[in-house]
């Protein structure tokens, strides 16, 4: 948000300020079945600029272009490709950002346009920055912190550009929406948060086939994190969040189903460990879906649950972490059961290594193999999910 305030245009610009971001990301997949091992080399620039304030108003613009280094072995979704393994990173320039926002009212800022949104830790609202081309929103949004120690998020979207590209149509790369959200969060200190919201999600331009869920929803939940100091240098760590999920205005099914993640962790010197369950809940005809998540970051990095099982999703995990002389290394075991019926879906390990070098330079490099065990993947009961391998090596210049 721009502090300076402009006097004239010149000004206005002058006090404006750039951003440029440049990353390079080589990703392999090899699956079980009979695609084509892909490899995509893909290098993504983007690039933007926000203008100083003038009696509250500013601006800002942001492009982002991805290009295929070298030939595209795999298949974007756009590229024709098909006989290759999926990886979602098309060939494509368009805008990224692009709004108006209004700093003039005390300890608000509303932003009205184009945008990036993230709240909490992702799982509902998300930008997908894992991926090369970033989901944003079309939207208003409202962020107050008027209340001490409380930040009030509300915003309306009202177009969503996924990752595919906009003009993409299979899957569709945007549709409309009609979706109201408030979030509210309470940080009085380092070691407690807690959030309270509400997401009316309604979405246009989707299949038919796609479960209700997808469609037009109300969450309701509460997310608590926190750190509990210890005996030093050990600390303990936990996170407890609920949600309640049932049908839209829009939708004419009628279902209640439910969420919920459930964590405990340690800390000790430069290592740490976590115990941690998610669970997307399903009442036999419908399962907890949140289409607008970062869903890289949930469920194994292999991505083989984008959506929720019919049946539901039970994701029992431990992840063992380290940051020694500023890399950053973690491993990550994950079971995976369906909420109904208790359908062994498979298990998957992922691993990572981050290196930051200051604010502006990062490596890195990744592993998401996911191995399916249950017998009747593929059925009405389990998803189609082969055993995946996926890796990744990147590197990120920020400016």
């Amino acid at each position: 948000m721009p502090e300076v305030q402009a006097d004239t245009l010149a000004d206005v610009l002058a006090a404006g300020h750039a951003e440029v971001d440049l990353r390079y990301r080589l990703e392999t997949v090899s699956q079980d079945n009979s695609l084509k091992d892909a490899r995509a080399s893909t290098a993504r620039l983007r690039a933007g600029y926000e203008s100083g304030s003038y009696d509250g108003f500013f601006g800002m613009a942001e492009a982002q272009s991805l290009g295929v280094v070298g030939q595209d072995f795999y298949n974007s979704t756009s590229n024709g490709k098909v006989n290759y393994a999926t990886v979602a990173d098309p060939g494509i320039t368009e805008p990224d950002q692009l709004y108006i926002g209004y700093n003039g009212l005390p300890d608000t800022l509303v932003k009205y346009g184009q945008q990036r949104l993230q709240l909490d830790n992702e799982r509902f609202i998300g930008n997908v920055g894992w991926r090369q081309i970033e989901q944003t929103f079309d939207a208003a949004t409202l962020v107050n912190h008027s209340l001490p120690d409380t930040t009030i998020t509300t915003a309306y979207l009202y177009k969503i550009h996924r990752v595919f590209g906009d003009y993409v149509t299979a899957p569709p790369g945007k549709f409309s929406s009609r979706s109201p959200l408030l979030n509210i969060n309470y940080h009085p200190a380092q070691e407690f948060n807690l959030s309270a919201y509400s997401y009316l999600i309604d979405l246009q331009g989707l299949a038919a086939s796609l479960q209700p869920a997808y469609h037009s929803t109300r969450t309701d939940g509460i997310r608590l994190t926190g750190r509990v100091p210890a005996m030093a240098p050990w600390n303990i760590n936990y996170t407890a969040e609920f949600a309640l999920q049932s049908n839209g205005l829009e939708n004419p099914e009628n279902f209640l189903v439910h969420y919920h993640m459930a964590e405990l962790g340690a800390s000790w010197h430069t290592l740490n460990f976590k115990l941690s369950q998610e669970l997307l809940g399903s009442n036999g005809s419908t399962a907890f879906q949140t289409p607008l998540a970062t869903l890289h970051a949930f469920s194994g990095w292999a991505d083989m649950f984008l959506q929720t099982p019919l049946l539901g999703l039970k994701d029992s995990f431990a992840t063992l972490g380290s940051d020694v002389d500023g890399i950053q290394a973690s491993i990550i075991y994950h079971d995976f059961h369906s909420d109904r019926s208790d359908i062994h879906y498979g298990t998957e390990w992922d691993a990572q290594l981050l290196k930051h070098f200051g604010n502006r330079y990062t490596l890195g490099a990744a592993l998401g193999a996911y191995h399916n065990v249950t017998l009747i993947a593929g059925t009405t009961y389990a998803p189609a999910t082969p055993s995946t391998t996926k890796g990744w090596v990147w590197g990120e210049i920020s400016l």
